[in-house]
């Protein structure tokens, strides 16, 4: 089903937007036509992709399927890196590089030339995609963005605004520690937010911090709660091949985007990951391990 959506999204890509993954704050593609949810603002269609080659690496690290289709699987995930390096997405590319860095230390033990493989398809892409970005000027100011706001020490900068989000999200949070700011947001305490020009609809892109903003201290603990025994269940139903799975998925949504994003909040997020630690907690998706 992963490779079912991203080959035909590829192809509209590579047909009608000449391979530019990215047009401004959108993703571009579709599926036969159909318009892809979260495709404006880059991070929820980007992790979503991510999640998408999580399932894919899963799938070619973890059984033995006919070589037909190994080479699906092992196309499609060229692809999701594809379009995922073409988000230029911050968070997705951190997210799927460690995934693709889990799956190559699979591959190299199962089969060498594989892994190998794998790596200098990788990196031939990631390499390319970057190089047609920089040259032809697609994603430059995000590129620079990068680039100035580390050399300049100005993580702020680097972040989108993101840390000025999180200080006055605190600052909220204290104001309001029980209720949190509910069905408001932002403009319920403060006026203006210093480099954003709107303040509806804006979100901490964090979401523990969001969990404490908008649902104030005793129903974020009781979230949190929730989460810890998600894990705590899959990690332990799961059995003993499936484990590090477990942890990889963790590491990417609640590591990775939790920490950039309110990703939890996200439907093609959201449950696709709950999903998805369901599977893992049934008893029944272990493997034989004698």
């Amino acid at each position: 089903m992963s490779s079912i959506l991203i080959l035909p999204v590829f192809l509209s890509i590579a047909v009608f937007d000449n391979f530019i993954v990215r047009s401004n704050s959108s993703i571009n593609g579709s599926f036969f036509g159909v318009p892809l949810f979260g495709a404006y603002g880059v991070n929820s269609l980007a992790a979503y992709y991510v999640l998408l080659a999580f399932m894919l690496s899963l799938a070619l690290s973890e059984y033995r399927f006919s070589v037909v289709v190994r080479a699906l699987l092992f196309m499609s995930l060229a692809i999701a890196f594809y379009l995922v390096l073409g988000s230029l997405s911050r968070m997705a590319i951190v997210a799927i590089s460690i995934l693709y860095l889990g799956l190559h230390k699979d591959l190299i033990k199962s089969n060498f030339y594989l892994g190998g493989v794998f790596v200098i398809v990788v990196i031939f892409m990631g390499v390319s995609l970057f190089s047609i970005a920089y040259q032809e000027g697609i994603g430059v100011e995000k590129i620079n963005q990068v680039i100035n706001g580390l050399a300049a020490g100005d993580l702020d900068y680097v972040s989108s605004g993101r840390l000025t989000l999180y200080r006055v999200a605190l600052e909220q949070i204290f104001n309001s520690p029980f209720s949190g700011v509910s069905f408001g947001g932002f403009g319920l305490h403060v006026q203006s937010i210093s480099g954003y020009a709107d303040l509806a609809g804006l979100s901490p892109h964090n979401q523990y911090i969001t969990l404490f903003w908008k649902m104030g201290f005793p129903a974020a603990f009781f979230y949190i709660v929730f989460l810890v025994a998600v894990v705590y269940r899959a990690g332990a139903n799961c059995g003993k091949v499936f484990r590090k799975w477990v942890f990889r998925l963790c590491l990417i949504v609640l590591i990775v985007f939790s920490s950039l994003w309110d990703a939890l909040l996200i439907p093609n997020v959201a449950v696709f990951f709950f999903f998805l630690m369901g599977a893992f907690s049934s008893q029944g998706y272990k493997l034989d391990e004698k």
